[in-house]
């Protein structure tokens, strides 16, 4: 068995390399929105309803997990901090200036600081570019409490 950090992958938002691990995660995933959106239809069966998905992972792996459990993505939209480093250049200021105030870059700070300044961004996606930067060696101090 690998060990755990091996075992994932950051570059996919920390989800599993090994395809039965990953398999299950999705379909877990998957389990969870199906019956999310069945209890919107339940309460509201009268009604046509459009349910938006915000987040989650946008893959084919996720589609067929879906699809398994009678949900299918009928239009997406993209996410317009997504692509061209948008999302990492959001990051980095945010490290930029928590660290030029002495205040330590961790996952609830930058995440903080980007819903205080109006922006969006998972949870995941701080996580992997927070690893990706002391990798790097562009962060060289880890907070305790993430």
């Amino acid at each position: 068995m690998p060990p755990l950090v091996e075992a994932i992958d950051k570059k996919d938002g920390f989800l599993p390399v090994e395809p039965t691990a990953r398999a299950l995660l999705f379909d877990y995933y998957a389990q969870c929105v199906a019956q999310a959106v069945g209890r919107a239809r339940g309460v509201n069966a009268a009604n046509t309803l459009l349910i938006e998905l915000h987040g989650g992972y946008d893959s084919d792996e996720m589609d067929q997990a879906l699809a398994a459990h009678g949900v299918v993505i009928n239009e997406r939209t993209v996410n317009t901090l997504r692509g061209h480093g948008k999302q990492s250049a959001i990051i980095a200021e945010a490290v930029d200036t928590l660290e030029s105030n002495g205040i330590t870059a961790s996952v609830r700070t930058v995440g903080k600081l980007i819903r205080d300044d109006g922006k969006t961004m998972s949870r995941n996606m701080i996580m992997a570019e927070l690893a990706n930067m002391r990798e790097t060696g562009r962060l060289n101090h880890i907070a305790k409490n993430q």
